[in-house]
């Protein structure tokens, strides 16, 4: 499945693949890890925003994905042939 490139929900997608990105890297550091420049207090500051990024990305996606059977159908016929994939590899 591919999304097009004006579609809404692609854009939702990068706004919460950005905002889980500065998460890893906000959580990764702590401000005592880094040297003489405060770097590790900038990253720790990012958490905040990758957290106001990650809701405005994850919740609109849900929204449009529930309004649209034809992406449900496909979500769940996909589901289906993986589980179907691992079972016969088991």
């Amino acid at each position: 499945m591919s999304l097009r490139k004006d579609s809404i929900l692609r854009k939702h997608m990068v706004i919460a693949a950005f905002g889980f990105l500065l998460f890893y890297v906000a959580g990764s550091a702590s401000a005592a890890q880094a040297a003489y420049p405060p770097l590790g207090i900038v990253s720790v500051s990012f958490t905040g925003l990758s957290c106001y990024l990650i809701y405005p990305g994850l919740y609109p996606q849900a929204v449009t994905i529930s309004q649209d059977t034809t992406l449900r159908l496909s979500i769940r016929r996909t589901l289906t042939d993986q589980a179907k994939f691992l079972d016969s590899m088991g």
